[in-house]
């Protein structure tokens, strides 16, 4: 519930970007579908949706474009399937372990 309130907070002023981090957190399945039909909704409408998270999995059933950030570093970006497929990755969880540089 106090996710649902926090994200219901973020839209009173009907921003055009929303900036979300790991907003599936803490929310039930229920919420979770409500929060992607929410957000692909907002993205159709023509709103931007930047989501940071480590749930890779359910990143991927609502993600248009990928950036992946490694260390303060770009080490990719663009349409999903491209970025996927440029970089030889089946899935996010994929590429995102196969960017990270060792320390």
């Amino acid at each position: 519930m106090r996710q649902r309130l926090a994200l219901a907070a973020a839209l009173l002023g009907e921003p055009s970007i929303l900036v979300l981090d790991e907003p599936s957190s803490g929310l039930d399945p229920a919420g979770i579908h409500w929060l992607r039909t929410l957000l692909r909704a907002r993205a159709d409408a023509g709103g931007a949706v930047l989501i940071s998270t480590h749930q890779l999995a359910e990143l991927a059933r609502v993600v248009d474009d990928l950036v992946v950030i490694d260390r303060g570093r770009l080490v990719a970006a663009g349409p999903a399937a491209t970025v996927l497929g440029q970089a030889g990755a089946t899935s996010i969880e994929g590429l995102v372990l196969g960017a990270a540089v060792a320390p």
